[in-house]
């Protein structure tokens, strides 16, 4: 018989069915997009047995289907992509780290976490103690979805450092001169010191 929906207290109850062995299966959602997110964590369908003057229960559990995380690491340069540290977090104060935590990119920049549950989490990237590079050091929330990967790009840049050496060949000095800094590549302007 059926199909049957649940109520609004997740039940369905059926009377006047004769005795004997039945299989119930769960169909999904009236909703589509419901069913999308949910999956029946049990055996579906189930064998029940009904016996004459007595009621039978049978209980269908439902958890949200997981999704993945794909974060994409990119540099300034497009170089030291690999090894990254990335910690992952079920609470916006990133104190109660996900199982497997940390992650780190692989060597084309990126890493995937699979089979996370859908909600929200939070990413911090740790920090490069080296003081060349600018990291970012924000808390990304991502919500992630059902039976889909969510993706975030995070860039760091690379800084190098130029030393500049002022030199008097007849002793004169040496404070005070003036130098434009130009890139090489598209003569952008980076400064001016002294």
């Amino acid at each position: 018989s059926g199909p049957h929906n649940t109520d609004d207290t997740g039940r369905v109850l059926l009377d006047g069915i004769d005795a004997g062995d039945y299989y119930v299966k769960e169909l999904g959602h009236t909703d589509n997009s419901v069913s999308e997110e949910y999956g029946c964590s049990g055996e579906n369908p189930q064998k029940v047995t009904l016996v004459k003057g007595q009621t039978t229960t049978v209980t269908f559990e439902n958890v949200l289907r997981n999704g993945s995380l794909k974060i994409i690491k990119s540099t300034n340069t497009g170089e030291n992509l690999e090894g990254w540290r990335f910690d992952i977090y079920s609470d916006a104060a990133c104190l109660n780290p996900i199982p497997g935590s940390p992650f780190y990119t692989n060597r084309g920049g990126t890493v995937i976490i699979p089979d996370l549950p859908a909600g929200k989490i939070y990413i911090k990237e740790a920090i490069s103690t080296d003081p060349l590079w600018e990291c970012d050091g924000d808390v990304h929330a991502v919500v992630i979805s059902a039976n889909k990967t969510k993706t975030l790009s995070i860039k760091n840049t690379h800084y190098g450092e130029m030393k500049i050496v002022k030199k008097m060949l007849d002793g004169g000095s040496v404070e005070g001169w003036t130098f434009d800094i130009y890139r090489v590549d598209d003569d952008t302007h980076v400064g001016t010191y002294t």
